[in-house]
């Protein structure tokens, strides 16, 4: 390889990295762990549903967990589903899925609102037979969307063909070195 193109591998190398740990978006770990949550007492069962966003806004993601936990230990309590409908106050069920209990992380759900509004979140945990253990349902407020500045959009569309630009000289110049 010569020296040029150990140069080039080096930017190239270094634009990645950059594109990687700086430009790419970290989602968090658990909607819990910054994020807020409604609790509801069922029976002998506390109804934990943690959520990511402080407010509800139309178009963007909200990221849901579910819980479900023994009232009096608060340890985690087997349901093997959770039956999940989302609607929208005087419109009817925008989605109506069920969602599997993950025996590693959180049992989550990522959602867009699609429009301003009331919209009304229930969830139903079920045993292995499909019977209700537990069930609850909260209320949603959906805002509009903030005007954003369109100048981000485009540092972000710029900034992600750079990084492509980068990787695509750096592939290049691997398959080159190889190739000779």
């Amino acid at each position: 390889m010569t020296r040029l193109q150990q140069r080039l591998v080096y930017i190239g190398c270094t634009g990645l990295l950059f594109f990687v740990v700086v430009l790419v978006p970290v989602s968090p770990a658990s909607a819990h762990g910054e994020g807020k949550s409604w609790e509801y007492k069922a029976g002998h069962y506390l109804i934990d549903i943690g959520y990511d966003s402080d407010i509800f806004v139309a178009g963007n993601y909200v990221r849901f967990d579910f819980d479900l936990k023994d009232q009096k230990t608060l340890e985690p309590s087997a349901a093997a589903q959770i039956w999940v409908r989302i609607l929208k106050n005087g419109e009817g069920t925008l989605l109506a899925t069920g969602i599997h209990d993950q025996p590693v992380g959180a049992t989550t759900l990522l959602y867009v609102f699609p429009e301003k509004g009331d919209y009304t979140l229930e969830a139903s945990f079920r045993d292995d037979s499909g019977h209700d253990i537990a069930t609850t349902s909260f209320p949603i407020s959906v805002q509009e969307p903030t005007a954003a500045a369109p100048y981000i959009n485009i540092i972000s569309i710029a900034l992600g063909c750079v990084g492509i630009v980068f990787v695509g000289f750096w592939l290049g110049t691997i398959y080159r070195s190889r190739r000779d």
